[in-house]
């Protein structure tokens, strides 16, 4: 294990000297050139977007005409359609000529069935370079709920768990299912401070039972801890008896030419401490609703013991089985390679904006994920801006929304996607934004705005 994480550690070294002389890395910021934000952006304030979802299957509904930043979903024209038509078509035609294959749509067993496992594991030990073992994944609804399913696992009512100062919002509720009190970590551009963890620690009246983070392009500030806190973290929490919960979700969506640090379960070499959820939402559609949890057999044994899945089985096998077709014939290797392409010129493009058509904005630019966390110039609460913004068509996740303290940092900053507009739609989008800001009146009342970020 020690041979491997090396091996890996040198492997992501190499790749980060060659990344940073292509393109400004996390941490450094663009340069600004000097010119209106509105009178450069050649009407494109007064244009129409392209891409809409309307209908009985979104839970975001961005009608013709606006730019939802807000939306950390997959557009349109990144859903696989075709791959799990394909893929669907595969797996009847092995039900049909393998008698065991039909009982798939019988109960399953509780971690998946092993074909899928098998084939999960061959690609995501290709993903991620480093070896992963089927007998240590069990299939999950998505992130959500291997979120769930861990807390309930690992914690009571009462205990603490902690959290990255900036982080996935919608994992607040779902934590708070499980009856904890939540504490933030500070986290800068090399991601959560480790530092900062143990001032906490030492702060509380009792230990935290857990770590919630999402270490690599992490939800909202696409910021990628580095190997040294990785190996920090894992440390300190195994000294001190915490789980450690890592979303991965996006350690596969790195743009090529970057690879990403080690899965942070990589460094726990005694498989004690941290469990790893990841999900087929963002690298393929969230409409599949299959995710997985990575751990050791202890703890996933304990998982595992969750009253819903003794009672149903696996979750969700007849998804999985179309999963497993799309995996065996290299259909879902192929679309993450698109997916990731695109990702990178839809990034690009936002980032050239935000510095072509806003003067002084400050960002770092991600090498991977789904958004790009922004702090508004002049001091102007994102909230606040939020409700004008919308009145010229264009809207964002403020950042107050991100942190259990609302009244904090954040508040200034706002978490734009670029995963669901296609990268000539960012010129746009950024124009409204623009004209927004320069138009801004901080003495008009704020104006509430509905929430299109749901499952984000």
């Amino acid at each position: 294990m020690r041979r491997t994480l090396n091996s890996l550690l040198s492997s992501f070294a190499r790749s980060q000297a060659v990344a940073s002389q292509r393109r400004p890395g996390p941490g450094k910021r663009l340069p600004f050139p000097r010119m209106s934000a509105v009178a450069n952006s050649d009407g494109a304030a007064n244009a129409y977007p392209r891409t809409s979802q309307t209908g009985q299957y979104c839970s975001a509904e961005v009608p013709k005409g606006r730019m939802d930043f807000g939306v950390g979903q997959p557009g349109p024209t990144l859903l696989p359609n075709k791959v799990v038509q394909e893929a669907t078509e595969h797996a009847f035609k092995k039900q049909a000529s393998i008698p065991e294959e039909a009982f798939v749509l019988q109960y399953n067993k509780r971690p998946g069935h092993r074909a899928f496992r098998d084939s999960l594991a061959q690609f995501l030990t290709t993903g991620y370079g480093s070896q992963v073992h089927p007998d240590e994944l069990m299939v999950t609804a998505g992130v959500s709920h291997g979120l769930d399913l861990a807390c309930r696992a690992f914690t009571k009512p009462g205990d603490i768990v902690l959290v990255e100062e900036n982080t996935y919002f919608l994992a607040f509720q779902i934590l708070k299912d499980s009856h904890v009190t939540l504490h933030s970590v500070p986290a800068d551009a090399s991601g959560m401070s480790v530092d900062a963890l143990r001032e906490k620690v030492e702060s509380l009246a009792k230990v935290p039972a857990l770590v919630y983070l999402c270490p690599t392009h992490g939800n909202p500030t696409g910021v990628t801890m580095v190997p040294e806190r990785r190996q920090q973290l894992v440390q300190y929490a195994k000294a001190h008896e915490m789980k450690v919960i890592s979303d991965d979700v996006y350690q596969l969506l790195s743009f090529p030419g970057h690879r990403p640090p080690p899965p942070l379960r990589t460094f726990d070499e005694e498989g004690d401490t941290v469990v790893s959820i990841s999900s087929f939402s963002k690298i393929m559609a969230p409409g599949l609703r299959c995710g997985w949890v990575e751990a050791s057999k202890p703890l996933l044994d304990r998982i595992l013991s969750n009253g819903v899945i003794t009672s149903g089985g696996c979750i969700c096998p007849f998804t999985a089985s179309i999963i497993q077709a799309g995996l065996e014939l290299g259909l879902v290797e192929r679309h993450l390679q698109r997916v990731r392409e695109e990702l990178s010129r839809r990034c690009m493009a936002l980032c050239s904006e935000l510095c072509e058509q806003i003067p002084h904005i400050e960002f770092r630019q991600p090498n991977g994920g789904y958004f790009v966390w922004v702090r508004v110039p002049n001091g102007i609460v994102a909230h606040d801006l939020l409700g004008q913004a919308a009145e010229r068509g264009v809207r964002f996740c403020p950042g107050f929304r991100c942190s259990i303290d609302q009244d904090g940092d954040s508040k200034n900053f706002m978490r734009l996607s670029f995963a669901f507009y296609e990268a000539h739609e960012m010129k746009l989008g950024v124009a409204r934004l623009a004209e927004a800001l320069c138009t801004y009146d901080p003495k008009a009342l704020p104006k509430e705005v509905e929430d299109t970020a749901a499952g984000e």
